[in-house]
């Protein structure tokens, strides 16, 4: 059974295969999550200290809670694991090493999605996310200081925001001619894909969500019926994103889609989905998410949810060592085959995030605790809290963790 389709025929063509190119929404999920959480968090913070104080302390306490260990996996894949396979396969790996050595300062200063511009991300390219949320985060306060001073002119600036960043995404993919899907290639990456300006819109969803959030004050100023149509609605937006990929991927020898189609699924696709996560986390957040809110609240999320960012950062150096260490190995692709490998190597990734969380991130958490000032001074004043702590998030699941403080 093929992977790639040809004439309607290959894993890729069918809608279940969507889930493997619609599989980058969840880049946007994290996106949405993680501007909800630094908003919520940042909003509350503003309403008790000076702007000149707790945004530099945020700004610090989210680089040194996220470089070393993120220096750790990158330095450990670059210098260490270089040695552990050999042949045609693991050598091809020797242009990323090359990367790295003249890049690695990128990804310490977080720039390695603009720096180099015109080439594929720099060192470790899978860390080609995290500058975008690092920028997104130094943008942050001036959304949340507006809306401190004008609710309204806080979210308009929001929508003014991602709106300026659609009309970019839309102008992009006419000027660079970016296509979708199977036909995408190298200039999506470089034009669209891994640029600020065109992936934070879900960001400035999810903060707009968090403000309007806490707005609200916990009331529930949506009627039952209400959460029922978001609820609905958050639903169908969401599997139109994801399933709006499918005509993309009917035929890898000719073109078979307008152009204009890639024009408009990339401009509104991850916007929409951003805006579907609203819709469902919403009703969830006063106990009327149905089934959605009872599997996201599983107790099961809560231990995952620490581990997520290492297995974010971990899981290419697997994959690395499963299908290109070994010179003798051959694959044969089948569906079923597929299946058990994303089982299997998801355990084996959960597995080397569980200890490097505690043999590093852990340990380098607690000095960086015993380091900054603590919640209360000495004079009994507020310091600047661990900006996205677990007690700092509203309740539910998609705000639990350590993983969401940090992504």
């Amino acid at each position: 059974f093929d992977i790639l389709p040809t004439d309607g025929e290959g894993l890729l063509a069918t809608p279940r295969g969507q889930v493997i190119y619609s599989a980058e929404l969840a880049v946007d999920s994290f996106f949405w999550l993680s501007g909800f959480l630094a908003a919520y968090v940042t909003s509350k913070i503003a309403g008790v200290m000076a702007a000149r104080v707790w945004v530099p302390a945020a700004v610090v306490h989210r680089y040194l809670r996220l470089t070393p260990v993120y220096m750790f996996v990158v330095v450990g894949w670059w210098k260490v694991l270089r040695v552990a396979g050999e042949g045609a396969l693991w050598e091809s790996l020797d242009y990323e090493y090359d990367l790295c050595a003249k890049w690695w300062w990128t990804n310490l200063l977080y720039v390695n999605n603009l720096v180099p511009f015109h080439e594929p991300a720099g060192c470790y390219g899978v860390t080609w996310y995290l500058p975008n949320d690092m920028q997104f985060f130094l943008l942050l306060p001036l959304f949340v200081l507006l809306h401190r001073r004008s609710p309204r002119a806080g979210y308009a600036a929001l929508l003014l925001g991602g709106l300026a960043s659609m009309v970019y995404a839309w102008w992009a993919t006419i000027q660079f001619d970016l296509k979708i899907g199977i036909a995408s290639g190298m200039d999506y990456s470089l034009d669209y894909y891994m640029r600020p300006w065109t992936r934070i819109p879900p960001y400035l969803v999810g903060a707009a969500t968090a403000l309007a959030y806490r707005d609200a004050g916990g009331r529930d100023v949506v009627s039952p019926r209400g959460h029922t149509a978001l609820l609905l609605f958050g639903l169908l937006v969401a599997g139109l994103a994801f399933f709006g990929v499918y005509p993309f991927n009917q035929d890898i020898t000719e073109e078979g889609v307008p152009h204009w189609k890639h024009v408009w699924y990339i401009t509104l696709s991850k916007p929409a989905w951003a805006v579907a996560l609203s819709c469902l986390c919403w009703p969830c957040f006063y106990g009327r998410g149905s089934l959605i809110a009872f599997c996201l609240e599983l107790p099961i999320w809560e231990p995952v949810a620490k581990l997520t960012f290492l297995m974010y950062l971990l899981h290419p150096a697997v994959l690395d060592l499963f299908f290109k260490s070994n010179n003798t190995q051959r694959v044969t692709f089948d569906e079923y085959w597929w299946y058990v490998v994303v089982a299997g190597t998801s355990c084996l990734v959960a597995a080397a995030a569980l200890v490097v969380h505690l043999l590093v991130e852990l340990p380098c958490a607690n000095v960086m605790a015993l380091l900054l000032p603590s919640r209360k001074g000495a004079a009994g004043r507020k310091a600047p809290p661990p900006v996205l702590a677990d007690d700092d998030a509203p309740g539910g699941p998609l705000t639990r963790g350590d993983s969401a403080e940090i992504v």
